[in-house]
């Protein structure tokens, strides 16, 4: 084999021929190993090609002979066997090889330009099938609550309107009878406010407008204050309660803290069948003060557990009826819980109980006493 020959072997001219190129081909070898490769290299090394097919046609000629009549004289030029320069298969694949490759490369750019917009297009219809779903997530969720403030707003009205009608329209009843009845329509109208309380905190929460006003108190009273609220309840429910806690003082908001006692407590007490107990265990633990709730009731599931994190959400029980609610009570105490820097942890075994722990700081960060009251601002 010559020199020439070797020279334009095909691997060496798809060696000259893959080099650096702004725009890429795939070529696959016979071992399905993908290179790239772009016009702009491949252009060059079709020239070498020609070049190299050009010279191995020179080759085959009588050059000793032509150089020798060449040396002749200029009047022997006329002796003188020129080749003739024709077009082999090789040149003309060269040629081709140097208009066509730039088509290559602009397909090539144009398949990249369009998958990349397909790969956009996908994510885009990625981000509206889940900005969909979340819409129809949130519709729901206002389904729901609207189904559910439904009733628990009408069940304390329908029983202050209906007790009420019955002492305007009957005067005649006893002493008793009207005590009781009486009794009836405070305690839906507490409860009636209750939910009205449970509502504006939470959207105040989720608004980012609850104000944290701090002040300096003793914790225990607090505690203590909302156990008696609760008092009635456990009985009328056969749960007892008990209470462990040391003096302490706390530089916190005082309202705060009685509406997570009272939150977790009712819960607890609802929960718990009768013959049951719940306990309320307050400790100092560094800079934290420490609220535990143990009770005896019916427990949950992992599944139930995360179920009544979600606003609006009731575990359902044969006891979750004894005390109507809006089920915000844990979401609350969690949302109440950051509000104040604290931390809210929970562990439940079905049938065996649930254990609720509250940490929270003994003293509130100043930057709370910077906030003012919102509706002071629109005056």
């Amino acid at each position: 084999m010559s020199f020439l020959s070797t020279m334009w072997h095909p691997t060496l001219l798809l060696f000259l021929a893959i080099t650096t190129v702004p725009v890429f081909l795939f070529l696959r070898r016979k071992d399905f190993v993908e290179v790239d490769a772009g016009y702009r290299a491949i252009f060059w090394g079709s020239v070498v090609i020609s070049f190299a097919a050009f010279l191995d046609y020179f080759e085959q000629l009588p050059l000793g002979e032509a150089l020798l009549q060449y040396t002749m004289g200029v009047s022997k030029l006329e002796y003188v066997v020129l080749p003739y320069i024709y077009m082999p298969g090789i040149v003309l694949l060269g040629a081709g090889l140097a208009r066509w490759l730039p088509t290559v490369g602009q397909v090539a750019a144009e398949i990249e330009r369009r998958r990349k917009a397909e790969a956009s297009l996908k994510e885009m219809l990625e981000e509206t099938q889940a900005l969909a779903a979340q819409a129809e997530a949130a519709s729901r969720t206002k389904s729901e609550f609207l189904a559910t403030m439904g009733h628990e707003l009408r069940t304390p009205l329908n029983a202050i309107i209906g007790f009420s009608e019955v002492l305007v329209k009957d005067p005649k009843h006893t002493p008793e009878r009207r005590q009781e009845y009486l009794g009836i329509v405070m305690d839906s109208g507490h409860h009636l406010l209750d939910i009205i309380n449970d509502l504006l905190d939470m959207s105040k929460l989720e608004a980012g407008k609850m104000i944290v006003k701090p002040q300096q108190f003793r914790a225990c009273q607090v505690v203590e204050e909302a156990i008696s609220y609760l008092e009635q309840m456990a009985d009328d429910a056969g749960v007892a309660l008990s209470l462990e806690c040391p003096p302490c003082d706390m530089y916190s908001d005082r309202r705060i803290i009685k509406q997570i006692v009272l939150n977790l407590l009712s819960n607890a007490v609802k929960f718990t069948p009768a013959g049951g107990k719940v306990d309320t265990i307050v400790s100092v633990e560094g800079d934290d003060m420490v609220i535990t709730f143990k009770d005896t009731g019916v427990g949950m599931t992992e599944d139930e557990l995360a179920e009544a994190m979600k606003p609006f959400v009731q575990v359902e029980s044969s006891l979750s009826r004894r005390a109507p609610g809006t089920g915000l009570g844990l979401p609350l105490v969690e949302r109440f819980c950051q509000l104040l820097d604290g931390s809210l942890s929970i562990t439940s075994e079905k049938d065996k109980g649930t254990t609720v722990t509250v940490f929270l700081p003994l003293e509130i960060d100043a930057r709370f006493e910077q906030q003012e009251d919102p509706q002071l601002e629109t005056i």
